[in-house]
Parts: C-alpha cells; sequence; structure tokens
C-alpha cells in the first residue's frame, strides 16, 4: 500500500469517525434535552410540544413511515415514505402541521416542501388519515439537523451539512440515518431533474438514464411524441428503454417530472443529434405554473429563496406583463438551468441587493 493510500484510508476513517460522534452527540442531546420520562417532548420540565396532533391517533408500527429525507442546505427538499393506500398523510414539523399529501394505491406518497425548514433542530413526524377517517401515527419520527446558512460561493458548497435521523418517538430502540452531512450536495428542486445519458446501438434502440425527485414519475417524449414513463427510485435515479426506434438525423429529447395530482413539476429539453455527444450547453430546463402560485412561491420552492422570483421574472420577462398576475398552465424557463444554476442565481440575488 503506497503513502497516498495510507493517507486515503486514514482520511477516510477520521471522516466517519466524526460522523459517529456527530451522530452521538445528536440523538444524545436530543434525548436529554427534549424528552421527557413520559415521552412528552420537554425542557427543564416543561412541554415544549403539546402533540395536539396526537389527540384520537393509534399510534402504529408500521404506517405511515419515512422512507427518504433528501434537505437542501437552503432547506428546500423531498420527503417520501408510506401509509394506508389512500390515505392523507399530515406533515408535523415540531407538532406544527405545515403539509399533507394524498397517498397513491399502493401507500406510496412524495410530497415536496412548500416552505424551506429553517436552520436548527426540529422533529418532523406523520398521521395518516384513512379512508374511513381513523388517525394512525407510526411509532418512528425524524430528527434532522440544518446548519445556518452561509454566503458561500457554488464552488466552495462542496459539503451539504444537513443530517437527518429515523429514530423510535420514544427514544427506545436502533436509529437509521437517512441523510449524512459531508456526502453527495443534495440540490435545490429545480435541480433535481436530469438526463444523464443516452444510448442507443446501431439499430436506433435506446437507452435513457437520468435522475428525478426520489418515486417522482418521469415521462418521456422524442420530438414531443411520448414514449415511455417510469418512477424514479428512492435514490432518485431512473432508466427507461423505449420501444421507439431513433432514426438518424437531430431530435429534442423531452422530460417530464410529475409530482402528485398528475400536473407537470419540472420539464427539461435536450436536443442532440444521432453519432454526437448530448450537448449539455443546448438543454433547457422549465417549471408549469400550478393553480395558486406566484412567482415568490415558485421561487422559495424550487431554490429554497423567494427573493430569487426576479430571476424567473427576468428570464421570462416576454410572457410575464406582470409579476404579480401568472396564469396556470403557463411554463417559464428556469434560468442558468443545470450546474450554472446556483452560481446565476448567487450572482443575481448580489447584484439585487446592491
Amino acid at each position: 500500500m503506497t503513502n497516498t493510500d495510507l493517507k486515503e484510508t486514514k482520511e477516510r476513517r477520521s471522516f466517519l469517525a466524526e460522523i459517529i460522534v456527530f451522530l452521538a452527540i445528536l440523538l444524545a442531546s436530543y434525548f436529554m434535552f427534549f424528552q421527557g420520562d413520559d415521552g412528552q417532548i420537554t425542557r427543564d420540565g416543561t412541554s415544549r410540544y403539546n402533540n395536539s396532533h396526537m389527540e384520537d391517533v393509534v399510534v402504529d408500527p408500521n404506517i405511515p413511515g419515512f422512507d427518504v429525507v433528501r434537505i437542501s442546505q437552503h432547506g428546500s427538499g423531498v420527503i417520501a415514505g408510506y401509509a394506508l393506500p389512500n390515505s392523507l398523510v399530515e406533515f408535523f414539523v415540531n407538532d406544527e402541521k405545515v403539509d399533507s399529501v394524498q397517498a397513491d394505491h399502493n401507500g406510496d406518497w412524495v410530497m415536496i416542501l412548500e416552505e424551506p425548514l429553517t436552520p436548527g433542530s426540529a422533529e418532523l413526524s406523520l398521521v395518516a388519515i384513512s379512508p374511513s377517517g381513523e388517525r394512525f401515527a407510526s411509532t418512528d419520527i425524524v430528527i434532522i439537523s440544518i446548519p445556518e446558512r452561509t454566503a458561500l460561493a457554488p464552488d466552495e458548497e462542496e459539503v451539504n451539512g444537513v443530517m437527518a435521523v429515523l429514530t423510535p418517538r420514544d427514544g427506545t430502540g436502533p436509529s437509521r440515518i437517512l441523510q449524512l452531512p459531508g456526502r453527495e450536495l443534495v440540490g435545490d428542486i429545480g435541480d433535481s431533474l436530469n438526463l444523464d445519458s443516452l444510448d442507443y446501438d446501431e439499430e436506433g434502440h435506446a437507452i435513457i438514464s437520468g435522475r428525478a425527485l426520489p418515486r417522482a414519475h418521469v415521462l418521456v417524449y422524442l420530438d414531443n411524441e411520448f414514449i415511455g414513463s417510469v418512477k424514479a427510485d428512492d435514490e432518485g435515479r431512473w432508466t427507461i428503454a423505449p420501444e421507439v426506434i431513433v432514426s438518424q438525423g437531430s431530435h429534442v429529447l423531452r422530460i417530464d417530472q410529475i409530482i402528485g395530482d398528475g400536473d407537470v413539476e419540472l420539464r427539461i429539453e435536450q436536443p442532440f443529434e444521432t453519432g454526437f455527444p448530448l450537448d449539455m450547453s443546448q438543454r433547457t430546463g422549465r417549471v408549469m405554473v400550478q393553480p395558486g402560485n406566484s412567482l415568490w412561491h415558485i421561487a422559495r420552492r424550487i431554490y429554497g429563496s423567494g427573493v430569487r422570483y426576479s430571476l424567473i421574472f427576468q428570464e421570462n420577462a416576454e410572457q410575464i406583463a406582470n409579476p404579480d398576475l401568472i396564469y396556470p398552465g403557463q411554463l417559464f424557463d428556469l434560468p442558468g438551468y443545470g450546474d450554472d444554476a446556483e452560481a446565476e442565481t448567487d450572482e443575481a440575488v448580489d447584484e439585487g441587493n446592491d
């Protein structure tokens, strides 16, 4: 083993040790300062959360539950899990209901956070309401820690410091890490949909791969003709091998990401020519306006900051006569979509603050 290998091994061991210590401190601090003997969340003997959402709730070890927690350093992100089929899943942050989503016929559900989570530690919990009106809560909660946001340049933001741990509500039993700091940087929602590769053989049979939000439905179009759909896995990765034959020449591949009730959330379009590598500089990203949306709301959901609504307005000035008047079904281009989005976004926000 070379000196370089030894150095890399020591660095990996050091990193793992730091993570283990960080996790131990996080859980110990939480249950030492916020968990009472009776299972109520307390500080100095007084109730921190009144757990009002737990009234008339059956605590069930199986439903509902968390499978995926992906939170960016800006507090935006996506959460996915399971519940009773067709039940209404309510999402709570520190005993306050912040959102709800309908589980599908398999009991799967995916939620995009409408409002970014604030820096600090918080308790995330779920209550599911069955079609018959019964209320269920799982035995597990998620303890999340989000560091204070900084004004670092994009190339300095190499580590997402967010940590999420699934742990029993009563503090007994094993915990499971859902998101680790220091791993792959979790991007904002606006960067969640990506086309990673397009491969095809001499006969034109294609294999298309990319990334989306965990468990999101992805629709694929070739020259605006629907050619197939696929569901992203819990890591957000998807692959599809459509039956259509890709003919020689120039084409446009379109990818739509669907969440919830079937409206298009995000769309990317990638022009390409057979026989040549994908030119990422030609890629465009778009967001579809949903009923009740405002530019501020879209910016908060996609970038984690409503202040950045001016970016979307500037990019789509030709179809937005009044930034206070946008309409469902409009498709807005996302500025600097892809790897340069954060850099252009921060630059524009800085200019707006001068």
